[in-house]
């Protein structure tokens, strides 16, 4: 059984040049085995790229006809409503049936596919998962009506597959993403459309980063709960509600989006929640914010993908539909859902023994360089796992500098995030939570700051990644044993405001137009 999960916007064409939505994808399962996923903006160079994936369709259907789909199922932003006028401005389902003739084509909501996306990816027969985003599925109802959104608690039994929904008044990521319009306003960059939700994308997680050069002075509750939603205490409409520094600004709307995520947490009785607890949607992205609910409570178990955004919506289309049939297997590794590439010919370099390169990479990156790391399947996701990386030490306070001003091109206060050898974690970090997917933030331990300054945040935490195994911990055993430090600067392999790259030619291109110093093709080493 061959199973395709579409999301993203369909014109009458399949290729709408302008599109209110974001992430869209393709995913395949075939008899109940993932087989590959991609984001569109991989594939079109345009971040958070939301239109109909037709690159993503043919490249995880690289070895199978679009006559041999049995079964399309396509994430639907809003049949009944406005949306369908405004935006699709046709029947999807027969467009679909022309492009995929022997498949039958089939929907799920928004939230169905955010909750199915992170029930089939993770073992647990049994549970519950909390579905919260900023925008969602867009529903035409009395209570519901001009694109109000519903955040969903699911109920779920694999084995039976049967699905209990709960629908609660909620919009968490939109709440956050209008605070930051005081944040970031037009007055800092006019050539912004703020009204495009790739703007919101971009700028949530620099609300992170500066946070934590607030003031501490201001952190006060500016919310009600009513229905499960956090309601603010303040008219949106106010260009400044509060005239505070950016950087309290900041601080002030984290601190309110960690304490209300924690209260609805503590509002659902403890016989509501299951021992497993699945969260998922956009917002938890927010790093954060994770790592404070798995602080608050110890007693559950927790599963958060990689692809909780938007861009995970075809895996759980695909997912779902899979398990009509089958038993769907979850992939061993949850980062890396794409493809992986030889060395084009073209490049004319000497291929050494893999042990070889990385004793020379250990030592590039001992004597302050910059490595491009080009490896293995690609990342499903918005962050570089060890796949599509940029490598740097982070021994040397000011690489965090030198990577923000003449290789990312962003703002000079954003951190960097590390990877650390998993055996080494608990000499490091505080919390010592195992993190393969970079979602949590840690505390760096007070006699290891002077050890990685780069990726220490002013706050003392960082965003850190686990390995255990693999040839990125390779890499790792081999850095340790020449500086002393099991740990690397690790940021997506992009510049700013581009997608991290995809293909060889993406990255020698990316290389060749970035202040890079080596790119590091699996068995490859090119310089300069």
């Amino acid at each position: 059984m061959k199973v395709l999960g579409i999301y993203g916007s369909i014109g009458f064409d399949g290729s709408e040049k302008e599109s209110y939505i974001h992430d869209s994808g393709a995913t395949l399962f075939v008899d109940g085995e993932h087989i590959c996923s991609i984001q569109e903006e991989r594939l079109s160079g345009l971040k958070y790229d939301g239109r109909y994936p037709e690159k993503s369709i043919d490249y995880v259907l690289e070895n199978i006809e679009k006559e041999e789909i049995n079964l399309v199922i396509f994430v639907d932003i809003g049949l009944q409503s406005w949306v369908t006028d405004h935006l699709l401005k046709g029947k999807p389902n027969e467009f679909l049936q022309k492009v995929f003739p022997n498949a039958d084509i089939g929907f799920i909501s928004h939230h169905q596919a955010h909750a199915y996306s992170s029930i089939f990816s993770q073992e647990s027969n049994e549970g519950v998962c909390i579905v919260l985003d900023g925008g969602g599925s867009y529903n035409w109802t009395p209570e519901y009506s001009l694109g109000m959104q519903k955040a969903s608690l699911v109920y779920f039994d694999k084995r039976k597959n049967k699905f209990r929904y709960f629908d609660f008044n909620g919009e968490w990521g939109l709440l956050y993403q209008t605070w930051s319009h005081h944040i970031f306003s037009k007055k800092i960059n006019k050539k912004i459309d703020y009204d495009d939700p790739r703007y919101h994308c971009s700028v949530n997680g620099k609300i992170m980063g500066l946070a934590a050069y607030g003031s501490g002075k201001h952190l006060t509750k500016l919310y009600q709960f009513g229905n499960y939603f956090p309601q603010v205490q303040f008219d949106m409409r106010d260009p400044d509600p509060y005239p505070l520094s950016l950087e309290d600004k900041a601080q002030l709307l984290q601190y309110n989006f960690e304490e209300s995520l924690i209260e609805l947490i503590e509002r659902f009785d403890e016989d509501y929640l299951e021992p497993v607890v699945c969260l998922t949607g956009g917002v938890f992205l927010n790093i954060n914010a994770n790592t404070k609910i798995v602080q608050k409570f110890k007693n559950r178990k927790f599963h958060i993908t990689p692809f909780v955004s938007d861009c995970g919506l075809s895996y759980g289309a695909a997912a779902f539909g899979s398990s009509l049939w089958n038993d769907v297997k979850v992939p061993s590794n949850l980062s890396c859902l794409g493809k992986s590439y030889v060395t084009p010919k073209q490049i004319k370099t000497d291929h050494e023994p893999i042990e070889t390169i990385l004793k020379r990479v250990a030592k590039y990156l001992e004597d302050g360089k910059i490595v491009a790391w080009y490896q293995g399947r690609s990342e499903f996701g918005p962050r570089a796992l060890g796949s599509r990386s940029i490598l740097m030490s982070p021994k040397y306070k000011e690489n965090k500098d030198i990577l923000n001003s003449k290789v990312k091109h962003r703002e000079d206060w954003r951190p960097f995030a590390g990877v650390i050898l998993e055996e080494c974690l608990n000499d490091y970090f505080e919390e010592g939570i195992v993190n393969p997917y970079m979602l949590y933030s840690q505390t760096v331990k007070e006699d290891k700051r002077d050890k990685i300054p780069a990726i220490t945040h002013v706050d003392n935490t960082c965003r850190i990644q686990t390995v255990s195994g693999g040839l990125l911990s390779k890499l790792l055993w081999e850095y340790y044993s020449i500086s002393g430090v099991p740990v690397l600067l690790n940021t997506s392999f992009n510049d700013n405001g581009k997608p991290i790259v995809e293909t060889p030619e993406d990255a020698i291109d990316s290389f060749l137009n970035m202040n890079i110093d080596y790119l590091v093709m699996n068995e490859s080493i090119i310089g300069k």
